[in-house]
This record gives C-alpha cells, sequence and structure tokens, in this order.
C-alpha cells in the first residue's frame, strides 16, 4: 500500500471512495460546495486512474475553493466484493487521523453527499449523528445503526478520538457496518459536552428542503427522482459549459508552491523557489491573452484532461508529445536554462523540439542577442547556487576540459540521450586514462542532488588518472578558464557558448547546430574536433544561434 498527495490545511470538508464512485459522484459534491460555502475541499482516492487525476485536476478549475487529494495504491485482489465495500466505507476513517494532523477541522461526508446550504462547522470538538438502531435488526446490523456515519466532525483537539476510531477498526471484521460500529463504540464514551450531535434537520436522506447537506443512502443515490435530479444539477453546473463563449485556449499550470514531481505527502508553501518567479510570470502571460487556467500539481496532468475542453488549444509543462499524446492543438511549453526564457512547440522542449530544424546558419544576423545574453551569465537556472569554494590548487589552470554533470533520472536524459549519464562519465574518464595529451577532465557535480551524484564521483574517483571531481565551485568562472567543455546536453552548454570556448554535445539539444557533435564511443574524436575546430567561425556560429534564439524561439517573460 502506498499514499501519496497533497495534504490539507485549515478546515475541509472531507472524503473518501474509490476511483469509480469518485468519477460518478464528485463532480456534484464539489460543485455543490463551491456553490454553497467558502471552505475548501480534501478527497482521498484509492486505486486511482489516469481519469480520475485528470478529472481531480478539471474540477479545481472550476471552484473558487482550494481542492487537494490524496491518493492510496493498493492490492485488493485478496479482498471479496462485499470486503471491498466495507472498506471504501471506512476508507475515510482509516485516513482521517493522518489527515487531520495536518488540518485543523475536517467535516467527513460520503462522497454521494451534496452540501445544500452554507453553514458553520460545530465549536466542540467532535461531532456525529447518533440515532436509534433501525427496526428489525440485531446483533452486528442493530449495533451498526446506532448512527449514520455520512457526516462526522473532528476538531484537531480531538486528535485522540479520531485515532481512537481508526484503530478500533482495524480490530474489526472487515465488513458492512463496521465504521459506524467503530464510530459510535468510540463516540459513546466521549463526554457529552465534547460531542455536537447532528440530526436529520441537518443531514438528511429523506431530500427535505431546508437541510444543510443531502446523503445518498443506499439505492436511493440511483432511484430517488428528487436525489438524482438534484445530483445532475450539480454535475452540469461543473461540467458542461457553453462551448461559444468558453474559452478555446487552456494552460495547464503547475502549482508553483509544492514539487513538479510526484513525492509522498507534499504540503502548500513547502517550495519557494526564486525562479519559479517566472513559471508564475509565463502563466500570467498566457492568462492575459485569454488562456483558461487549470491548476494543478504537475505530476497530475495527463492527456485525459483534454476531453473536458474538446475544442481548445493546449499548453502543456514540462513533457512532450511523446509521452503526453494529446490533440493536434496541442503545445509544450518548458522553462530553459535562462529562468526567464521558455519555448512553445508542438513537440517538445530542448533535444526533443521541432523548432530545431528551423535554425539556418546562412541567414544574416545581429551580435545583439550574443552579447545581450554574455551580460547576463550568472543569471542562469542555478545561478544563485554558485560557489567561491573551487579547488583551483587541485586544477591545472587553462589546461582542462569542464564537464557538467546532470542528474541522471532527468528528462532531459531519460528523453533526449540514447545513453546514461554513467556510461557518459565512464567513456570520459577511459580517454584522460589513455591519454597522456588530453587536459585535465574536471567533472562538476550538479547543484541541487548531491545524492545523485554519489555514483557518479564513485566512479570519477575509481582510479582514473587526470580527472578530478568537484562539488562546491563557481561554475562561470569554471567555464571561462576551461580549454572546452564536454557536455552530455543540458543547458550549461549554452552558457558555456557564452564565454566563448569550444563545447562538444553528446547527446541531443536544441543548441546542438552551433556546437561541436560528439560520439560517446568515440571521445578521442570529439578532443579531436576541439583541437582543430576554428575558433573564429566557432564563435560566429554561437553569435548566428543566439540571434535566432532570442528573436525567434522564445519567449522572455520580463517582457510585455
Amino acid at each position: 500500500m502506498r499514499r501519496y498527495g497533497e495534504v490539507p490545511v485549515g478546515a475541509v470538508f472531507f472524503s473518501a471512495c474509490d476511483a469509480k464512485y469518485f468519477k460518478k459522484f464528485a463532480p456534484a459534491f464539489v460543485s455543490s460546495i463551491g456553490e454553497n460555502s467558502s471552505t475548501n475541499i480534501h478527497i482521498h482516492v484509492m486505486n486511482p486512474d489516469e481519469e480520475v487525476f485528470a478529472l481531480a485536476c478539471y474540477l479545481n478549475s472550476r471552484v473558487s475553493q482550494h481542492v487537494t487529494y490524496t491518493f492510496e495504491d493498493a492490492d485488493l485482489s485478496q479482498y471479496s466484493d462485499e470486503q471491498k465495500r466495507a472498506l471504501y466505507a471506512s476508507l475515510r476513517f482509516l485516513v482521517a487521523p493522518f489527515l487531520l494532523s495536518h488540518a485543523d477541522q475536517l467535516l467527513i461526508l460520503d462522497i454521494d453527499c451534496m452540501v445544500m446550504k452554507n453553514f458553520d462547522f460545530p465549536s466542540y470538538p467532535v461531532g456525529y449523528f447518533p440515532r436509534e438502531p433501525l427496526p428489525g435488526t440485531v446483533g452486528w446490523e442493530a449495533e451498526g445503526t446506532k448512527c449514520a456515519a455520512g457526516c462526522v466532525f473532528f476538531d484537531r483537539s480531538a486528535l485522540n478520538i479520531c485515532e481512537a476510531i481508526s484503530k478500533t477498526l482495524d480490530g474489526l471484521e472487515l465488513k458492512w457496518f463496521n465504521d459506524q460500529i467503530a464510530l459510535n463504540h468510540v463516540m459513546t464514551q466521549v463526554p457529552e459536552d465534547f460531542v455536537h450531535k447532528f440530526d436529520s434537520e441537518f443531514m438528511d436522506w429523506e431530500f427535505k428542503e431546508g437541510t444543510a447537506i443531502w446523503t445518498g443512502k443506499g439505492p436511493r443515490k440511483y432511484n430517488n427522482v428528487r436525489y438524482v435530479e438534484m445530483q445532475n444539477k450539480y454535475t452540469d453546473s461543473i461540467m458542461n459549459y457553453d462551448l461559444e463563449t468558453f474559452e478555446d485556449k487552456v494552460i495547464l499550470a503547475p502549482r508553483l508552491d509544492i514539487p513538479f514531481k510526484q513525492f509522498d505527502f507534499v504540503r502548500a508553501g513547502s517550495v519557494n523557489e526564486p525562479i519559479r518567479k517566472h513559471w508564475q510570470n509565463f502563466i500570467d502571460k498566457k492568462v492575459d491573452e485569454g488562456y483558461y487556467k487549470v491548476s494543478s500539481p504537475r505530476w497530475m496532468f495527463n492527456a485525459k484532461i483534454e476531453k473536458y475542453f474538446p475544442n481548445a488549444q493546449f499548453l502543456v509543462p514540462h513533457v512532450e508529445q511523446h509521452n503526453w499524446g494529446g490533440g493536434h492543438r496541442t503545445y509544450f511549453y518548458m522553462q530553459t536554462v535562462f529562468p526567464w526564457l521558455f519555448t512553445v512547440d508542438p513537440l517538445g522542449w530542448a533535444g526533443g523540439a521541432q523548432y530545431i530544424a528551423s535554425f539556418d546558419p546562412e541567414e544574416d544576423y545581429s551580435d545583439d542577442a550574443y552579447y545581450m545574453m554574455k551580460e547576463k551569465l550568472g543569471e542562469g537556472k542555478f545561478g544563485h547556487l554558485q560557489s567561491d569554494k573551487t579547488p583551483w590548487h587541485l586544477i591545472e589552470k587553462d589546461n582542462y576540459i569542464v564537464v557538467p554533470l546532470q542528474l541522471p533520472h532527468d528528462e532531459t536524459i531519460k528523453y533526449h540521450s540514447d545513453f546514461s549519464v554513467e556510461h557518459f562519465v565512464t567513456q570520459l574518464c577511459h580517454m584522460a586514462n589513455t591519454r597522456d595529451d588530453i587536459p585535465q577532465i574536471v567533472f562538476k557535480g550538479h547543484p541541487v542532488n548531491f545524492t545523485s551524484m554519489a555514483p557518479l564521483k564513485d566512479i570519477i574517483e575509481g582510479g582514473f588518472k587526470n580527472v578530478l571531481y568537484v562539488a562546491d565551485a563557481n561554475f562561470n568562472e569554471l567555464v571561462k578558464n576551461a580549454q572546452a567543455m564536454f557536455v552530455l546536453n543540458g543547458g550549461s552548454g549554452q552558457e558555456a557558448m557564452l564565454h566563448g570556448i569550444p563545447v562538444v554535445c553528446f547527446g541531443r539539444c536544441d543548441y546542438a547546430p552551433a556546437v561541436i557533435q560528439g560520439d560517446i564511443d568515440d571521445p578521442d574524436q570529439a578532443f579531436e574536433m576541439v583541437m582543430y575546430d576554428d575558433h573564429v567561425e566557432r564563435i560566429e556560429m554561437y553569435k548566428r544561434w543566439y540571434d535566432w534564439y532570442v528573436n525567434k524561439v522564445v519567449i522572455d517573460t520580463n517582457k510585455t
């Protein structure tokens, strides 16, 4: 079992369900809260698929409240259908203690509930719906009908009570009514002055006018005309729109206050990276141009969301056509090594972009772009991580090749290279080890993930001569004084072009037409090409490339 997603904060409406129920009932659940309350929403989904993620992203964009999601992947193959049914019913109480340790208040509802009017959360630590056992029930069923679990409230001060319910559930047989038995068992032991008691004037399953919550108990959710009509009303309100007037351009905007990649659990505001302000600038520019913004954790985006905007042009971040799919009106945007510059392309970014083919080395050009960007050296993506601890005493001054190391798991390696970073490093180390005429090779560790550098450092320091690994170093000073740069395909090659040194790239990148192309299985040849390269002509090619890149390819988010 694995749980992951974004934890809620503050006071939230909370529900949990499986993927099937989410697709069926979540639109009306979210819509009803969106229309009748200002309180935020949290939903936990067991065994989600891409359609769940896509729908979750879409729902986020259609209400003003902050909607957060957690998910759970679990193998249920050993469970019977009846056991699965009981598990889904009790899921919200199993997850609630963890969520309550982050949120201030949870009002726990069934996913088939609809909020019918605005109301305040109870001022008590806990709240639940006690009732008499249903007529004709005995034993387990009688015990299980002593309360209705469709509406339960917890303040964080009652976390111990919430935990006690979850623990009681763990000790019960997995069968229908186990959630209500656990709830009743614990709640009846809580002092009366701690408990708010809900009643049928607040939540009902007869769908009376004036009640705050309607819950689709049992078959009523499918065959009660009044309930079904209201559910359809709320669903249509959030899912349907006038295609004639609705925006025909959509930008998928990654949440900038949390990681882009999927982790176990994240919290709003857990990321505060300065370079992300440029993402916000880009998104804001597109919203000003008429794009409809869908904001969600980046990793949740997938092509299934396009069905909710069937006529729209899409701007999708941080992926490419080959692993996204999507329609013919889908474009992909990405931040460059110069974080205020973004590219938009129908195929992808960097080495996977279509725009690369539009570079014409014979076109007239101006020097302006090259020298403008040269003035901005040090402002690159990781410029703020520059160090003044360069170990010059270990470096053969003016007689070394600098090799910036990339993250082995990075998408530019995954998508735009036919070999691994490990293979790249190993081949260069072997070249240094077997040739006496080659300059020292200085490998610069990536500044944002030293852990991922450990295997590469082990290779470099594994007995090869004339090689050096450095972690703390001023990158621009290191590059400026180097004889050349050997780079797999990272954006640092673009920065090296501005220093005017020979650059050899071994993978696919958008600056490849302007630099020397190397074969990693024959690095000796790459070194020979550096030695015999025409420096003046190479600089002219750099200038041509930057003129094209700055004036015809990128979007500058600093400009209106």
